[in-house]
Formats: C-alpha cells, structure tokens, sequence
C-alpha cells in the first residue's frame, strides 16, 4: 500500500461538478424519491433524489428515469458505468416496492421512515484477526447541511487508539456530499459526524462505507459491509433507552472490594444477558455479527466496571485490590474474540487493575534510571549497595508521596542515600555518560522506563498470548507518541524493534513518528508569539514575574489559557481559541498561552501543527519553578483554564469557561471589558 495513506487521510478526486441529473427533472424522480431499504436484512439499498442516486456505496447520475403506477426504470451511470435498476411498485402502498433481479427473483423494499426489522438470517461472522495496512473510503450525502460544512471522522481501534492520527476534517459541497479515505488497520470502529448526523460504525481495511441522514425520519443511514450491524446495534440502542435499563454502578461505594466485583457480576454480566433476551424476543432474526458485537460489549463492560473500581482505592500505594479481581478480568478477557481484542483501545485498564490497581505513581528519578540503565545494558555494573541505594530512595519517595513522612520527618538512610546517588551522578565516569550520549537520550531513559518498560511489565506477568502482548507493546507505544507530540530518539526504537516484529505494527508506528518530524521540520507563521522564558528564569517571586509580564500588555484585555502540552481538551480546544482570536485581531487584545509542565520540543510541535501562532496571540513555557509560581497566584487546579484581565491590569476574579464547555461565555466576557 502506498505510504500515504499512512500519514494522513487522504482527500479523494473531488466529485462531479454539480449535483448529477443533467436532463432529469425532479417530477420523474419523485415517485421513488427517498431511501429505499431492502426488507429482509434491513440494510439502506438506494437514495434517489433531485439530481442525484445513491446505489453500492457510491454516487450516481440519472442516465433516464421511466416511472408509470406500476413500475419505475431507472438508469444510472458514472464514470462510464451503468447501472439499471427496475422497481415493481405496490399499487397499494407508494411506500413499497420490489427490486426486479433477474427474470424470477424480486428483492422487497420499503421507502422507510423508521428502523426496519430484518426478517432473513445473517451468518456471517466478524471474521478471524488480521493485521492488514490499507485505508477505509467514506463517503456521505448530508441533505440540508449547509456548503462547506465540516464533517469530523475518527478512527479507533488497538493500534490507532483514539486519537493517533487525529480527526480527520472533511468539508461537505454545495450538493451536500463528501468523500475522504482514512488510514486503517484491523477490524476498527468508525465515527462519522456532523451536526445532528452521527454514526459510529465497524469497518475493516478496504471497505467503502455510506452515510447519509433521512429526512423524515432523521436517522442515520450506512451501507458497506457492517451495515446490518450497525442498523441492529442503533435498535438495540434504542431499546435500552426505551427501557431506560442501564448498569449504574457506583465504583466509589464504600462497600468491600469483594463486595463491588459480585455487584459487577450480578448487574453488568447477568443484567447483559437478560437485556439482551428481552430484545432479541422483541426482535425479527438478529445476524451473528450482532450476538458477536453484543457479546463483546458486554465483555468491555465488566472489565471496565471491574478496573472502575480502582478509582475507589485510597491514595497511599498500600491499598490494593484483592487477588479476584485478576482472577475475574483474567478470565473475561480470555472470552474477549480475538478481532475484540484488536479492537480495544485501552489494554492499560486491564493491566493496570490486574496487579492490585494501587493508584500510588512511582517515583522515577534520572539518576537512579541512568544507573539502571548502565547496568542493564553492561556498561557500568551496579554494586550491591548502591542497589540498596536505589530501593532505599525508591521507598522513601514512596513513603513522602503517600504522606506516611514528610519532607522534614525523611529518616537519615534516605538522606545518606540520596547523597551517595549524588556523588555518583556528579562523577567523571557518569558525566562522560551524560556527555557522550546527550541530555535528550539521558531523558528518554527516564521516559521509556516510565511509558513503555514498567507498563510492558505487567502485560508480560499478565500471561496473556504473545499475539496480544504484541498488540498491547504497539499500542503503548502509539500512545506515547501521541502523549509527547513529538518525534522519538534513538533508545526509544530500540525498544520498540526488540518488542515488535509484525511489519504492518512497525510501520504504523513509524508512520506516526514521521508526521512529528515533519512537523518539526516546519515553520511558524508569526515567529513572534513564541516568547523567550530566559528573561524570567531567575524571578522568585510570583507578583514581580506576572507584573514583568503583564506590563508589555498594559491598555490591552488579556485572555490567559493555562494549558499543557499533555491535556487532551487542551490541544483539541486550541483551533476553536484561534478562530476566537481571529475575530479580535486589530482590537486591543491579547490571548496569552501559559504551558504547564510541557516540554519544549513538544510544546513547539503543537503550536506548530495547530497554527497557534498569529499577531494577538502569544506562547510562554516558562521553567517549572516560574510556572508553578503562576499557577499558584492564580489557582489554577485544571486544565485548561481561563482567566480574563481587563485594561488596567485587574485579574477578574473568576474564571471563564473554556470554549469546549460552552462557546460564549469567553468572548462574551471579552466584549464586556472592550466596551
């Protein structure tokens, strides 16, 4: 497959100009206009409207249009093919029909305005696990969505998880169509949206996928493989909210461990099944791919109100989740299918609760994972008391951030091993260390460790097939990409070739590592929003810091977003911030961006590839102790957040909303303090 389809989406030759039709007129058509769906499987067959067919997943001119009280004979075409298709109407019912197929075999339809029943079996399976690199077409037809509009697709699975390759941005035509190609790999769910249309639905590299929204009865349509899936799972959706039978299971009820994993049990495992007999008895013949789909639903759900519960945990590192807790996931997650498990997106859950889920972080220090890493690797062996050394600091950091100690109370041992780990780092053979290798590989010890090693770990202790392990391996490490924005180093691949041997993996995991380096390898457009943090570095104060920089933008009303580099809402509410900022640009004010605890190079990397550069815009990524300062003047606890200042220099004294939480309350604010 071509590399390009790695990188990004790719567009698809725009359409033909216009809406189709030529010399149809809309008076032909209207007999049969609408959408059409084959009785027995339930699946959407046809769209016929003013200009314009719908018919195996692809658009279509009118070539001529016969229609009589009887019968209606219609010829499509497209790039030199030709479709006919004959329909033999229902005298009694506009609304029904029969597709002529052949000389004895008549398919029956329905102009349909609401969910249609299958009445034929479905025995086609999921399919069994493949790991193929190829791209899934979309295509749409949003009637009354306005041109231009934007259409937001997403891929998910195992591999891609969520975010990796980000949404990709489709705009609809003047006809109300669209059509783009995402990268995909392995079974995958697909989400469509746009406005009021949504559609989440499975599909497999190579498949072409159709939406388009009903007009009467407003609900999303698809055709492609997964069709009859999706159109039983948006029924059984719907059944559930009819019932409103849902699991509400409280993962903070002070009630046992054991106590909630039987609650689990009893409510999402059985309460799955008796849902799911009451709508197959409600149901015409529901396919195979649905009691599949449905049965690994509700493998996803006990493994997750399973690993809820370590939410529960106190946060001291000593609390920990009872031994049936790993007995209990090990056990769903080998009836999880296998193509499921390609599918899932988030193993860490598994992993995580099934040692114990203690919710106390480990304390990683660089020179205690340098000294590691020497000694794994033969270059510099660790003694046994400098072993001692290490789990002697490991366990008193252990001990301050469980509030077991405090900093003061920090007994002498800690101390005399800090010290002693100190006098190694500063000495000549270490500092050669440092020196040869550079100080972005000494931080992609600590990094990789922290990531990918630990992590790997405990899906190796786990037990699980070596095919899944390696599914897991590439997931983490698709995800640490995506959770430092930037491009990976040398000890990082050498990790991730060592763990991954299938070639589709690898590659997709290179692919993401070369959209950093392109990324990195591109400009701003206003240079001058970067700010340098030199000027503040030596600041210990944090009114004389915010006073120094609030100074440059006295007489101007200044927008704070303090955001982080790693915080997803963050990053996806930014383009919304930059069309805000352009709305005010030649007006007196300045959006000022605070990043807190982000890396360099990945803080330039999402400036770069969001375009958050501009002339009223501006970026700081002061040091840590400067930042922090910041963040306590303010008090700020989340992220993002905003705060607002007027033309003289006063902080309002609460804060705005973000724009993700609601698109007026910031520029309203704004508008308040220009007038």
């Amino acid at each position: 497959m071509k590399h390009s389809y790695l990188v990004a989406a790719l567009a698809l030759c725009s359409l033909a100009a216009g809406c189709g039709g030529g010399d149809v007129v809309s008076d032909s058509v209207m007999p049969v206009a609408g959408n059409w769906t084959d009785c027995r499987t339930g699946e959407w067959r046809y769209g016929f409207y003013d200009g314009m067919a719908i018919a195996d997943g692809d658009f279509w001119s009118y070539e001529s249009v016969a229609v009589t009280a009887s019968r209606a004979e219609i010829v499509l075409h497209r790039d030199g093919e030709s479709k006919r298709v004959v329909l033999l109407r229902d005298n009694a019912a506009d609304s029904l029909c029969r597709e002529r197929r052949g000389l004895f075999s008549r398919r029956p339809l329905v102009r349909s305005a609401g969910y249609v029943a299958a009445i034929s079996a479905d025995n086609r399976a999921m399919g069994n696990p493949s790991l193929v690199l190829d791209s899934v077409t979309v295509r749409g037809y949003l009637p009354g969505v306005e041109d231009g509009a934007n259409v937001t697709l997403s891929i998910s699975n195992i591999i891609h998880n969520d975010n990796t390759f980000g949404s990709v941005m489709s705009s609809v035509d003047s006809c109300g169509r669209f059509e783009t190609r995402l990268p995909c790999v392995c079974l995958s769910e697909l989400i469509v949206e746009c406005g009021n249309v949504y559609g989440h639905i499975y599909c497999a590299p190579g498949d072409v996928v159709m939406v388009t929204r009903d007009t009467v009865s407003g609900r999303t349509l698809v055709m492609g493989e997964y069709a009859r899936l999706y159109n039983e799972e948006e029924a059984y959706r719907r059944y559930v909210e009819e019932k409103n039978d849902y699991v509400d299971i409280d993962y903070y009820d002070t009630i046992p461990h054991e106590a909630y994993l039987d609650r689990v049990r009893s409510e999402v495992e059985a309460g799955g099944r008796r849902r799911l007999d009451g709508f197959v008895a409600a149901s015409g013949p529901l396919s195979r791919r649905f009691m599949e789909s449905n049965m690994a639903s509700q493998l996803y759900s006990m493994i997750n109100y399973a690993a809820y519960r370590r939410f529960a945990l106190r946060g001291d590192g000593r609390d920990r989740l009872p031994e049936c807790y790993a007995s209990y996931l090990d056990s769903v997650v080998a009836a999880l299918p296998p193509q499921f498990r390609m599918l899932w997106t988030d193993p860490d859950v598994y992993f995580n609760t099934r040692t114990g889920g203690t919710r106390g972080s480990k304390s990683y220090w660089v020179v205690a994972e340098t000294l590691r890493y020497m000694d794994e690797h033969g270059i510099r062996s660790l003694s046994e008391t400098e072993r001692g050394y290490i789990e002697t600091w490991n366990e008193g950091m252990d001990a301050l951030r469980s509030g077991a100690i405090t900093a003061e109370t920090l007994p002498d041992s800690f101390r005399a091993a800090n010290d002693s780990l100190m006098a190694l780092w500063s000495g000549d053979e270490m500092q050669a260390f440092v020196k040869e290798k550079g100080e972005k590989f000494i931080g992609e010890i600590v990094d990789v460790r922290m990531a990918i090693l630990d992590p790997l770990e405990k899906i190796a202790e786990s037990g699980v097939d070596n095919r899944f392990e390696e599914l897991c391996a590439a997931n983490l490490f698709m995800e640490d990409i995506y959770y430092r924005q930037h491009s990976m180093g040398e000890l990082w691949f050498s990790e991730m070739e060592k763990r991954i041997s299938d070639p589709v993996l690898r590659r997709c995991i290179e692919a993401e590592n070369e959209k950093y380096l392109a990324i990195e390898n591109t400009g701003f457009d206003c240079p001058a929003s970067i700010m340098p943090s030199e000027p503040y570095a030596a600041e210990t104060d944090a009114g004389e810091l915010w006073n120094r920089i609030a100074e440059r933008y006295r007489g101007k009303v200044v927008a704070i977003d303090f955001w982080g580099t790693w915080c997803v809402p963050c990053r996806e509410e930014m383009p919304a911030v930059k069309v805000l900022a352009a709305r005010y640009d030649g007006r007196d004010v300045v959006f000022v961006f605070f990043a807190y605890m982000s890396p360099e190079e990945s803080w330039l990397n999402v400036i770069r590839e969001l375009g958050m550069t501009a002339p009223n815009i501006v970026h700081f990524n002061l040091p840590d102790k400067q930042m922090q300062l910041l963040v306590d003047k303010f008090g700020v606890t989340s992220y993002p957040t905003h705060i607002l200042v007027d033309r003289e220099g006063n902080v309002l004294p609460e804060d705005v909303p973000g724009l993700w939480v609601d698109g007026k309350a910031l520029p309203e604010a704004i508008d308040r303090l220009l007038d």
